[in-house]
């Protein structure tokens, strides 16, 4: 939707919505991108807020700024306001309650080949500092959903018998690569069966797949408020 509230059909007239160089064809906007031009108006809005009052933009209005901002994703998100946080991004999110887990060594982690590379990173870092025990889902793609939520049993079962609690798993909304949906609802659904923490990696969640949280009941779920224009360039590159 443009600034004078008229919709803007699918597709190739979105990037009028955008500063890009008419020479330059973006591919990576799941990683690399840039945001609306509305967006960027009203960033600077906030920014001239600041530099006007400083002083009290910082210690009060930021503030409530935020909480608004926060009641808006939560209405996309069906969940509670005060349920919903901003952090940098996705992998900050998941790194921050991996951290604050405080994992004991009779503990471990689940999580899935397909994994972001940056949070499981993440994991060997956490591991460095502390005792916990991570465990990883094998498989390739191509695969059917039951044989993966088989495979996922049978990693907790295994786990299981070694001793140890399985006290978390992270798994993806989306996969960034290849970009495949992930069942998560299941996989969350098997977690609370199991009295395993779920911690879901919705990078590319908002504004691409429907999240009802009120309905998935995850115990956490990070997510970027930026890759939803992905999907237009796609479409954009496709069609041209």
């Amino acid at each position: 939707m443009g600034s004078t509230g008229q919709l803007t059909p699918f597709g190739k007239p979105m990037l009028k919505h955008w500063l890009f160089d008419p020479a330059y064809k973006n591919l990576n906007h799941g990683s690399f991108g840039a945001h609306p031009a509305p967006v960027k108006e009203v960033q600077r809005a906030f920014m001239d807020l600041a530099d006007q009052q400083p002083d009290p933009y910082i210690r009060r209005y930021h503030a409530e700024h935020l909480d608004k901002a926060r009641e808006a994703v939560a209405k996309v998100l069906n969940a509670p306001r005060d349920e919903c946080v901003f952090v940098k991004n996705a992998t900050t999110g998941v790194a921050t309650v991996l951290y604050n887990l405080a994992f004991q060594p009779d503990e471990a982690l689940v999580y899935f080949e397909p994994v972001y590379g940056a949070v499981e990173k993440g994991v060997v870092s956490l591991q460095e500092h502390s005792s916990f025990q991570p465990r990883k889902v094998s498989f390739q793609y191509p695969i059917a959903e039951d044989e993966l939520e088989r495979r996922f049993h049978e990693v907790v079962r295994k786990t299981r018998e070694e001793g140890l609690k399985v006290r978390a798993a992270v798994f993806d909304c989306i996969v960034s690569n290849p970009g495949v949906r992930f069942p998560f609802e299941r996989l969350t659904a098997i977690c609370r069966e199991e009295g395993i923490l779920s911690i879901i990696d919705a990078a590319h969640g908002i504004g691409h797949v429907h999240l009802d949280l009120e309905k998935l009941q995850p115990d956490f779920l990070t997510s970027n408020c930026h890759k939803y224009d992905h999907t237009l360039y796609l479409h954009h590159i496709i069609s041209n």
